[in-house]
């Protein structure tokens, strides 16, 4: 059960920043954004609910840049590989799939299509900040991540979540989690380089 509530949550939290588990990290980097576009959003008139800021943030990232268009290969890996998680949380919960895809604001294939595009292009974006500034998911900022997330992950510790992700046979779930860690790294990084922006902008640095 534990690794269907994992699954589940990689699905729904990713997707809430059009960030969804399949990957697509090893895109060669061909300078689609420029240092100016991450360092200067304005998200002043939002409240201090860090993830409606990362999803603003996430949305003017996608905005300013200029991201080629996925294969149709890239896109039905991730539609594939989403209808999976979809399809065993829905068998496991004795749900429909209808209702879960509904609850996530996906009601036709267009829908999951346009939103695989629109991953596949964010993580272009955020791989190509993570290179410019040199960034990294060390072992320390995932455990963090881990820790962060362990309540919603559906564990009472970080450490338990660990030991969960270590075990044999977790392998994959691990490297999804990853994934979304590495993309949260990035997020919370540009949010803080606009952060002290804003701050020096208003004097209050």
């Amino acid at each position: 059960m534990k690794r269907k509530i994992l699954k589940l949550f990689i699905v729904t939290v990713l997707y809430s920043f059009i960030l969804i588990g399949c990957g697509n990290k090893n895109v060669e980097n061909n300078n689609l954004i420029v240092l100016s576009d991450y360092k200067n959003i304005d998200f002043t008139e939002l409240d201090e609910n860090i993830d409606d800021i990362l999803d603003a943030i996430m949305d003017d990232l996608y905005k300013k840049s200029t991201v080629p268009e996925p294969s149709k290969e890239d896109v039905d890996k991730y539609i594939d590989e989403f209808n999976v998680s979809i399809d065993e949380y829905a068998l496991e919960e004795n749900v429909s799939r209808e209702e879960i895809l509904s609850d996530m604001g996906i009601n036709s294939d267009e829908d999951l299509r346009n939103s695989a595009i629109k991953y596949l292009k964010s993580e272009v974006i955020l791989k190509e900040i993570a290179d410019k500034e040199g960034l990294s998911l060390t072992d320390e900022v995932f455990e963090d991540y881990v820790d962060l997330s362990c309540n919603v992950l559906g564990f009472e510790s970080g450490i338990q979540a660990m030991e969960y992700l270590n075990e044999k046979g977790n392998e994959s779930l691990k490297e999804e989690v990853y994934e979304s860690a590495f993309d949260y790294m990035v997020l919370s990084y540009v949010e803080e380089l606009n952060n002290k922006r804003i701050l020096k902008e208003l004097g209050l640095d």
